[in-house]
């Protein structure tokens, strides 16, 4: 008789994993989470004003944010090592884009965000048997994971809408869409361990001013507005812009504005007995006259290099003597006014 002797190998194996939970480890103890896992950062001041564009560059690295006394610990199975890395990742790993915009929302500039890990914890392990295997384990505080880790934000900025933005205001406070985890077991969705980022956004916004300026114009003869002819003043009209970021943050228009306009004329609002009655002045630009019901000059467009931004701006005015009303006009004074206004688009 023969016999057959089968020998069966049973091989069981267990896989590493980790879960992180409130409080120090314990034995056939019951580990709970709570939402005293999650971190939030103090807000991370970014100015844009010292941003380049197209090119990240970092902001000031940051230590992890768990409250300091807090106790955690996280365990694991057959892990056989004296050390583990609690790795932090950011949980989507993308880059974000904002809209960031002031109250009127006239003025707005977009920029890249990325969160950038620059080193996780790592914790020496304690171990215990357990029944079919031992179990590995550390404890730690907030205070340890946050003097072990840091992380940064990158930034930078970009000049044309890339779709997908999220706006928000000039120095608010703002809640970063993505956030940094651990790796804890890959089959938990909740993420026990986490770290929210604020940031707060500031940059100056590209203005424009005018300051009054009174021009004085050649004394001319009655032929010489006869023949429409036209003058150059003794000063120059200017406009004064202040470009701090990389590129124009709002567009930037001018406009002639008269309140009692006679047509295109302003009129003579000397008024003493040696008055040159009714006649004043027309604006001319680029060879034409002003309409002063309708104009609107562009001075900067949203986007412009910071580099092309021209500081001072020459209005090249002409000014014509052109009678108006009944057109009786003499020797004497003429002084007419007009206001330049600044739009923002």
């Amino acid at each position: 008789m023969r016999f057959i002797c089968l020998l069966f190998l049973m091989v069981v194996s267990f896989s590493s994993f980790s879960m992180c939970y409130d409080e120090d480890f314990a034995f056939l103890g019951t580990a709970t989470k709570t939402s005293d896992g999650m971190a939030l950062s103090e807000d991370i001041e970014i100015n844009l004003n010292e941003a380049q564009l197209n090119l990240f560059q970092q902001a000031t690295a940051q230590n992890f944010n768990f409250t300091s006394s807090r106790k955690f610990h996280c365990q694991f199975s057959n892990k056989n090592s004296n050390n583990y890395e609690l790795t932090a990742i950011p949980l989507y790993n993308h880059i974000m884009y904002y809209r960031i915009e002031s109250e009127d929302i006239s003025s707005y500039i977009y920029v890249a965000v990325r969160i950038i890990v620059q080193n996780s914890p790592v914790f020496p392990l304690s171990r215990i048997a357990g029944t079919w295997s031992q179990y590995e384990y550390f404890n730690f505080n907030g205070g340890e994971i946050n003097s072990k880790g840091s992380y940064r934000v990158d930034y930078k900025l970009i000049n044309q809408d890339p779709g997908g933005t999220t706006a928000i205001k000039l120095n608010n406070s703002t809640l970063l869409g993505d956030y940094i985890v651990f790796t804890e077991d890959r089959t938990d969705s909740i993420h026990y361990l986490a770290q929210k980022i604020k940031v707060k956004f500031n940059y100056t916004p590209t203005t424009c001013s005018f300051t009054d300026t009174a021009v004085r114009v050649n004394t001319v003869n009655y032929s010489d507005v006869k023949n429409n002819l036209s003058y150059d003043a003794d000063a120059e009209v200017k406009i004064d812009c202040d470009q701090t970021v990389a590129y124009a943050t709002r567009s930037v228009h001018y406009r002639f504005v008269s309140d009692n306009a006679v047509g295109n004329v302003l009129p003579n609002e000397y008024t003493n007995s040696d008055s040159a009655g009714n006649i004043g002045f027309e604006l001319i630009k680029d060879g034409s006259v002003v309409n002063l019901s309708n104009n609107h000059y562009e001075l900067i467009a949203w986007g412009d290099l910071k580099e092309n931004v021209a500081r001072n701006t020459i209005i090249p005015l002409k000014y014509k003597y052109t009678p108006y009303g009944d057109k009786i006009f003499k020797a004497g004074q003429v002084l007419s006014r007009v206001k330049i206004v600044i739009d923002y688009d």
